[in-house]
């Protein structure tokens, strides 16, 4: 139960227009602005893996034979995509990066959630699953045109 709840506490952390914002949002930004939103991206995702590894040490301590469910290490792998990388860039680093993905006007239309999840791909060596995750953003992107 109380994984359920973290899960739902976790789904109404990310509103649904911050998820879907992506580069013709991001090109139409001043730097401030763009600064600002990698800044609540770094402090929303510290704040999530701060809740995560809480309730993994919360579980521990009840149970030392305890094993996180699935759906905990899927969190976890994922949170090792999306961050693990960027999270030591500085936000101004980071903003600048993103301006350099979307100076290709291919990119425009990926979530700048997705293009975060590249750069840090891109930054862990995994250059060529960050070239597939590029194509499959673009396919989705496209497919509408």
């Amino acid at each position: 139960m109380r994984v359920f709840s973290f899960l739902i506490l976790i789904a109404f952390s990310f509103p649904s227009e911050f998820l879907h914002q992506n580069g013709e949002n991001w090109k139409t930004w001043k730097f401030d602005r763009k600064v600002g939103y990698v800044d609540g991206f770094l402090d929303g995702f510290d704040s999530y893996e701060t809740l995560l590894d809480n309730t993994i040490e919360m579980e521990k301590r009840r149970d030392p034979y305890w094993l996180p469910p699935l759906v905990i290490t899927v969190l976890k792998n994922n949170s090792e995509d999306h961050i693990n990388s960027v999270k030591e860039f500085d936000s101004i680093e980071l903003a600048k990066r993103l301006d350099g993905f979307y100076y290709e006007p291919d990119n425009f239309g990926i979530k700048i959630t997705d293009a975060i999840k590249i750069l840090n791909l891109r930054e862990l060596g995994k250059g060529k699953i960050a070239d597939d995750f590029i194509i499959d953003c673009q396919k989705q992107y496209l497919q509408g045109k």
